[in-house]
C-alpha cells in the first residue's frame, strides 16, 4: 500500500468509515506488533501494547488533521 492509499483510508476513518480503519489496522498491525516486540523483548507484552495503540488510534482518529499525518 502507498502513501497516498494509506493517506486516504486515514482521511476515510476520520470520517467514520470503520472499514477504511480496519483496512489500516490490517496494514500496519504486524509491523507494530514487531516493533514493539523488538523493544519490549516479549510477544504478550508486544500484543498488549499493539492493542492499545489500535483502541488509542480509534479513539481519536477524529483528531487527525489530514490522511497524510497517519503515515
Amino acid at each position: 500500500m502507498n502513501k497516498y492509499e494509506i493517506s486516504q483510508l486515514a482521511a476515510s476513518a476520520k470520517s467514520g468509515d470503520r472499514s477504511a480503519f480496519d483496512k489500516l489496522y490490517f496494514e500496519f498491525d504486524k509491523k507494530v506488533f514487531y516493533f514493539v516486540r523488538q523493544n519490549l523483548g516479549s510477544d504478550e507484552a508486544a500484543e498488549d501494547v499493539t492493542s492499545e495503540t489500535f483502541i488509542s488510534a480509534l479513539e481519536s482518529i477524529g483528531t487527525l488533521r489530514n490522511g497524510e499525518s497517519f503515515v
